[in-house]
């Protein structure tokens, strides 16, 4: 029995063992299981931690980049560049000469929007938006979940109305690709707008920004665009139009059949949020719309002077780029808007009266700052936008001459007195050769002076002494004098052969009324941002030419003869006046340039025929510069040169009185009676009593401190021994106001700021006024 036991025994655990098998089998495979779903839920659990981390990371970086709380209550929306005379009005404001619109944009104020146009943007863009404090989850889960389920998660958006403007604001950095970082930055920056602005306000700078295409920004602009009315004054219909335009503004503004059905669910949604009833939307629904279809006018407005404004634009675009150029600068030229009117009259007269001539140009500028007072480079400005003042290259003709006898005196070569025969011989004379005639054609083959050779502009004289002088040698004396352009090195470049500008000839002779030092014309000497403070302020460089005093005494006193009894003599009348008339072959090109003490001014008159595009200059027969442009000249001068000196001394004496008093001396400060300490019984004076002026109602802008300005240190006030303890006085400072400021600017609005909004500031705080928002041209201010 005891032998047979372990046999029993080891077939029972065998037996056992067998049975028992599956269950390890299945605690071990339950295990493993266990195993791969922790090792899987720690993966998982690390990813999340990593994705939280980087999401906790991407967030502060955006937060960081983004615009703060005080950026964005500072936030102007784009604003037009202004451009203005130099001189100004009756109340001591600079004229305005244009505006540079980026944008047709004309913002209003929620008040002044249709009640219509409000309820339909809110229902249809955001019909919660009085709930959410500036992203709706909901509805980005909402959103979301249809995205993933359609397989394309940057398919649809849930933007609320705070997002929206946001993203439509480009100064805030958002950009509009639809990407996940993008829309945590409009979540990010929707709860900063909502902390700073209340809805109503929110609202007011959406409508005023965000497109509704036909080139229209803001709901005033984009009721004028398709339906020729004010914003306030939209029907429902007309409403419900433009309030889904956003959405697809481009496809929606060039496709009316999709327009009016987008308007049906903008109706449709109204009714869902309450804000009409049923039997309004149908007949909504029934009335006779038709937006307009032809585009906007947009960019920008001139109000005078065309072509000196497209030049302020070229040197702003060459300067700052062509954004900076119209991102709400005030722009400040040397223009004289009575010269320039003074100079278009004249020019435009001018030309009628010759008989032949159509087309012409006049600029005028300061010899001594190189400032440009007058600027007409063209006679049609709505035909031709080519200004013939900075852009056209015309041969000067006999305008060119006092360059060649400025090089030949300078070097030694001749002198006023030196003579040369007016005869056609010539080193190269042959059959097939140039030879150089005068006007008419006839020689006197005499013995002529430098002097009478340049009053009677004789042609013959002036190659003889550019050849002696030497061709090269003029070409550096016309780089001297301000001449860039390209110089044939051949001997009729005497003659005004080779083509020049006429700003450029401005330059060369206002050499000789500055005493031999070359000027760079300047057309714009201060810039400043939109918030007032300066960009950039400019100086015209003044280089020396290094030309003799002695020969501009020679060439002042030959070029006044050509005016006193020269080619010139209808320029007579003018005191001071010198010049040099210039006509080209078949009296093609006509022109004088002169100058006075005061002013240089070019003059160039032509007969332009357009055809198919192209310009060709016909002759005009007796079309010499002094008969054509010496008069227009003339009639320029004898008024401008009085204009000036007047705006001169309005100048002096605003410097004068915006002055700061002198500085005492110590000697002076030192007799000056000592001020008696106040009595035990006297109350020391504080500010606000008559002892010193009261605190102003609103600050106003002071001056930044310099040395001339800075005010001497207070002196202190003795102490004194009062009997009883004073009461503190109230700080007025800290008395809280309640005050309308500029959306725009952040400045103290003005009846002229087109959005407001009211905040409540210690009266210490409150901004200066805005110094943007004026009324426009011709309105009292």
């Amino acid at each position: 029995m005891w032998d047979r036991m372990p046999a029993d025994m080891a077939r029972s655990r065998i037996h056992k063992a067998g049975r028992r098998r599956p269950q390890v089998l299945s605690r071990n495979a339950g295990g493993g299981l266990k195993s791969c779903l922790a090792v899987v839920a720690l993966i998982l659990l690390s990813a999340i931690a990593i994705l939280l981390a980087v999401g906790i990371v991407k967030f502060v970086q955006i937060s960081r980049e983004l615009p703060s709380v005080a950026d964005i209550a500072n936030f102007a929306p784009e604003e037009s560049t202004k451009i203005y005379y130099a001189d100004t009005d009756a109340d001591g404001k600079p004229k305005l000469m244009a505006v540079l619109a980026a944008a047709n944009r004309k913002p209003v104020k929620l008040s002044e929007i249709s009640k219509h146009l409000i309820h339909a943007t809110i229902a249809v863009e955001d019909a919660r938006f009085y709930q959410h404090h500036g992203v709706d989850y909901i509805g980005i889960a909402r959103a979301l979940f249809r995205n993933i389920t359609g397989g394309n998660i940057a398919a649809q958006g849930a933007s609320t109305l705070t997002q929206q403007l946001a993203r439509s604001v480009e100064a805030l950095g958002i950009g509009r690709k639809k990407r996940l970082d993008r829309k945590l930055r409009e979540v990010i920056l929707a709860r900063r707008i909502e902390e700073m602005f209340s809805k109503d306000e929110i609202l007011e700078l959406y409508l005023n920004t965000v497109y509704y295409g036909n080139g229209a920004y803001g709901a005033e602009a984009a009721a004028l665009a398709y339906f020729g009315k004010r914003a306030a004054r939209l029907t429902l219909s007309e409403a419900a139009y433009l309030a889904g335009l956003p959405q697809r503004p481009v496809y929606y503004s060039h496709d009316s059949e999709a327009a009016m059905r987008r308007r049906d669910i903008v109706l449709d949604r109204m009714v869902e949020a309450g804000y009409i009833t049923p039997l309004q939307r149908d007949e909504a629904r029934m009335a006779d719309l038709r937006p307009r279809r032809r585009s906007v006018v947009t960019g920008y407005r001139i109000y005078g002077s065309p072509y000196v404004v497209d030049y302020v634009i070229q040197v702003l675009r060459r300067e700052y780029g062509p954004d900076k150029a119209q991102s709400g600068l005030r722009v400040y030229t040397t223009i004289d808007s009575r010269m320039q009117e003074l100079a278009e009259e004249v020019l435009r007269d001018g030309v009628r009266r010759s008989g032949y001539a159509n087309q012409g140009c006049l600029v005028s500028m300061e010899a001594q700052t190189g400032y440009i007072r007058a600027m007409v480079g063209g006679l049609n400005y709505r035909r031709d936008q080519f200004n013939v003042v900075t852009q056209g290259l015309r041969q000067p003709g006999s305008a060119f001459k006092p360059i060649v006898y400025t090089a030949a005196i300078d070097t030694g070569v001749c002198t006023l007195d030196s003579r040369f025969r007016d005869d056609p011989n010539f080193p190269w004379r042959g059959r097939d050769k140039w030879i150089p005639q005068n006007y008419g054609g006839r020689y006197s083959y005499a013995s002529v002076t430098v002097r009478d050779a340049i009053r009677r502009s004789l042609n013959t004289i002036a190659v003889k002494v550019a050849i002696r002088t030497g061709i090269p040698v003029v070409i550096e004396y016309a780089r001297k004098m301000g001449i860039t352009t390209d110089l044939a090195p051949y001997p009729p470049l005497a003659l005004g052969a080779s083509a020049v500008r006429p700003l450029e000839l401005c330059v060369a002779y206002s050499v000789f009324a500055n005493g031999g030092r070359r000027v760079k014309p300047l057309c714009v000497y201060r810039v400043l941002e939109r918030d007032g403070t300066l960009l950039d302020e400019f100086t015209s460089e003044d280089t020396p030419t290094g030309i003799q005093p002695g020969t501009l005494d020679q060439m002042n006193e030959a070029l006044r003869a050509v005016v006193t009894s020269g080619t010139a003599t209808a320029a007579s009348s003018i005191p001071e006046a010198r010049g040099k008339t210039g006509t080209t072959n078949d009296n093609r090109d006509a022109w004088f340039a002169g100058y006075t003490p005061e002013l240089t001014t070019v003059v160039w008159v032509a007969r332009e025929q357009r055809t198919n595009g192209r310009v060709r200059y016909l002759e005009m027969p007796g079309g010499t510069g002094g008969r054509l442009c010496a008069p227009i000249w003339r009639d320029f001068m004898r008024r401008a040169v009085n204009l000036l000196r007047e705006t001169k001394e309005r100048e002096a004496q605003r410097a004068a009185e915006e002055a700061p008093p002198p500085k005492k001396t110590e000697e002076e400060r030192m007799e000056e009676p000592i001020q008696p300490a106040p009595q035990p019984d006297e109350a020391v004076p504080e500010i606000g009593e008559e002892n010193e002026p009261a605190p102003a109602e609103q600050p106003t802008a002071q001056p930044a401190p310099t040395v001339e300005n800075t005010p001497p240190p207070a002196q202190p006030v003795p102490a004194t021994r009062l009997d009883r303890p004073q009461p503190p006085r109230p700080d007025p400072g800290a008395e809280i106001i309640r005050v309308r400021i500029c959306a725009e600017t952040g400045n103290l609005a003005t009846p002229y700021c087109p959005v407001t909004i009211e905040r409540s500031l210690p009266r210490r705080d409150v901004p200066r006024l805005c110094p943007f928002h004026r009324p426009p041209p011709g309105e009292p201010r």
